[in-house]
């Protein structure tokens, strides 16, 4: 789970727990801490609306090679009503 771009989360932290935390605090809040969630990391891009985004292959963790990276999946929360932002999925292939 990541807060304005920086990570918050960690594997050993309850997601929901984390996820209520972060609703206290003021900006967004990037997760992909459920099914098939599969966004590896976040970053704030060159714009305060501009964000960059990491995601973990298909396959993981069952092919160690994790060839492709064909889809994405994530959430965001704290975005402000008719707030626009941008995201760049930036090691998406086939």
């Amino acid at each position: 789970m990541f807060h304005n771009g920086e990570k918050v989360f960690d594997s050993s932290s309850d997601p929901a727990e984390e996820m209520e935390k972060a609703k206290n605090k003021k900006g967004l809040t990037f997760s992909s801490q459920f099914d098939s969630g599969n966004m590896r990391n976040c970053s704030q891009g060159d714009t305060p609306k501009q964000y960059n985004i990491w995601i973990s292959a298909d396959s993981l963790p069952y092919d160690p090679k994790g060839h492709y990276k064909t889809w994405f999946y994530f959430s965001v929360a704290g975005v402000e009503p008719l707030q626009e932002l941008t995201f760049s999925v930036r090691n998406m292939s086939n």
